[in-house]
């Protein structure tokens, strides 16, 4: 009994203390004093032009398509997962926005539905990706490769012989239309970086991605519905990137198969410099928040089941692998519960109770 509370203490001593924030410096100064040197460096070669409000109206606009693709992408990855679909799905997305709105091919014109048809179909081959990942158990570099190459074999049928072109004032504009001084396409990616940081930090699906890319045996002993969460991070992806074909082909003014070539690359060298390992569990598409390091960020997050602040899912394994070293059930059960805490949920006992019945079967 001795020993599995030993373990269970210094498994939480050690999760505080990789968790403490490492402070701004160690993270940080590298990135900003780069971004500062290339600052000056291109306003010393281009004065006249790079410290400009339309040059940086132009870097922000350019800049927003990787920006909700990182979203996506950043979730999928946080998951130990990889989605090559992206540029498959923007090229049908781009397809089905523009046959649907006014343009120079065919008489159909939807409005405002054209580009939610768009968004759903997206969405829709996110879906199937994730199903076939968790369902049948498919690896997801698999499954989203081929839903690349089955999303530029749609977008090549609609296509057709000659190239659909918008019509609509509407359409051609909006996402080049700076209102506001930046681009509309830019104001989305912005709110799109926003929202990907409050799902993170505020709601259950950001804590059980979190969970499954740390370790995904424990998220599951932790009443986590590992493949069905699977499922919603894959069909959120297959949203972003739809998105991002919408305002491609809007800024483009026309529907092309081609429209994400060299967005994939893109997109994953922008999570993974960011601080997205592809080994899951750490990182986030939201890293220009300074006020919290990566890796605090992350280990210091709470646990997805909803125990003490400040214990992520592995302390909570850690406490199921001492629990279950005792001599008996019941001691082991009781002193599982001790730790996590005076109020435990009825998931964490049933998970405890699994847990520890499992270990100590005959």
């Amino acid at each position: 009994m001795l020993h599995s509370d030993n373990l269970i203490s210094n498994g939480h001593r050690a999760l505080v203390s990789a968790g403490s924030k490492p402070g701004l410096k160690k993270e940080w100064l590298g990135p900003l004093a780069a971004l500062v040197v290339v600052v000056l460096i291109l306003s010393v070669l281009r004065p006249s032009t790079f410290l400009t409000w339309e040059n940086f109206r132009a870097i922000t606009d350019q800049a927003s398509i990787p920006f909700i693709l990182a979203m996506g992408a950043s979730f999928v990855i946080l998951m130990g997962c990889i989605d090559l679909s992206i540029e498959g799905v923007m090229a049908t997305a781009a397809l089905i926005f523009v046959l649907l709105s006014a343009n120079s091919v065919n008489s159909v014109d939807l409005g405002i539905g054209a580009p939610l048809i768009a968004l759903l179909a997206g969405t829709l081959m996110g879906l199937l990706t994730g199903v076939i990942h968790t369902v049948f158990r498919v690896p997801s570099f698999m499954v989203s490769l081929g839903t690349w190459f089955i999303g530029l074999g749609i977008a090549t049928v609609l296509f057709g012989d000659s190239v659909p072109q918008l019509s609509g004032h509407l359409t051609r504009t909006w996402a080049s239309a700076s209102p506001l001084g930046v681009s509309n396409a830019f104001l989305v990616s912005v709110v799109f970086v926003m929202v990907a940081k409050f799902v993170s930090d505020n709601t259950s699906m950001g804590r059980f991605t979190y969970a499954i890319g740390a370790d995904e045996n424990i998220a599951s002993l932790n009443a986590v519905a590992v493949n069905r969460h699977k499922v919603y991070v894959f069909a959120l992806a297959g949203f972003c990137s739809a998105l991002a074909g919408v305002i491609g082909s809007s800024r483009l003014g026309v529907g092309v198969v081609d429209l994400g070539s060299g967005q994939l690359f893109q997109t994953i060298a922008a999570a993974v410099i960011g601080g997205t390992l592809l080994s899951g569990g750490r990182g986030g598409g939201y890293q220009l928040d300074l006020r919290r390091s990566p890796r605090g960020h992350h280990q210091q997050r709470p646990d997805p089941t909803g125990s003490e602040p400040g214990i992520s899912t592995r302390s909570f394994g850690a406490r199921h692998r001492g629990c279950c070293r005792s001599d008996s059930f019941q001691p082991a059960l009781a002193s599982a519960h001790r730790q996590v805490g005076d109020r435990p949920c009825r998931r964490q006992s049933l998970s405890l109770y699994a847990t520890c019945r499992r270990a100590l079967a005959p």
